[in-house]
């Protein structure tokens, strides 16, 4: 009895060997691409300046004055109605009255998702400012945004506004001719070329 189980197991074993296995190589599961990998995602920076917040820089109220401003201006192609205080009254950072920062622009160099972009950023030391950051960069240094491109203004998605079912995040649009476009994008929608990454972070003493 005892042998012919063992033939039994010894058949069963034989028909594995032969029958059982796959051929051919086996399969390599293919891993993604670490996060902290942005050099196909991301160039080195196109732009590199320094700002400095106005000393009578108000949160609450400078970027509806700003949008007071440049509604009249004539560079200005379009400002978007949302673009307002209201939506926008929790950034991440907020700009400190008085104080310099340094400033980078990062072009976007294939598709990548609003959480990418906050992954690069975050690995670039940048302080997220949100709306407030375009108004004083546009104020100050809007010769320095790359034309024919939209520059973002990320912030984290729990503080952009919930508009019609989707978080907005605020851009400019410089266009070659000169004018500009004051708009938001959509944080669940991807970044491809095209698009830029404003980076604000601490101005090196």
């Amino acid at each position: 009895m005892i042998t012919f189980i063992l033939v039994i197991l010894a058949l069963g074993l034989l028909s594995w060997l032969l029958f059982g296995r796959k051929k051919g190589k086996p399969e390599v599961q293919q891993q993604s691409q670490p996060l902290e990998d942005f050099s196909s995602s991301f160039g080195p920076a196109v732009k590199e300046f320094t700002i400095t917040t106005p000393s009578n820089y108000n949160q609450g109220t400078y970027l509806d004055e700003f949008k007071g401003r440049a509604e009249g201006l004539p560079t200005t192609y379009y400002y978007n109605e949302n673009l307002t205080s209201k939506n926008f009254p929790n950034p991440t950072y907020r700009l400190e009255p008085g104080k310099k920062y340094k400033v980078r622009i990062f072009p976007i160099l294939k598709r990548v998702t609003s959480e990418d972009c906050l992954a690069f950023l975050c690995k670039q030391g940048a302080k997220l400012v949100g709306a407030q950051g375009l108004v004083v960069g546009y104020d100050q240094k809007k010769e320095e945004f790359p034309k024919g491109k939209y520059i973002v203004f990320f912030d984290e998605k729990k503080n952009l506004p919930l508009l019609d079912g989707d978080h907005r995040v605020p851009r400019v649009d410089a266009c070659s001719d000169g004018d500009f476009g004051f708009n938001l994008g959509y944080f669940e929608d991807d970044c491809s070329e095209g698009h830029c990454l404003f980076c604000l972070s601490d101005s090196e003493k």
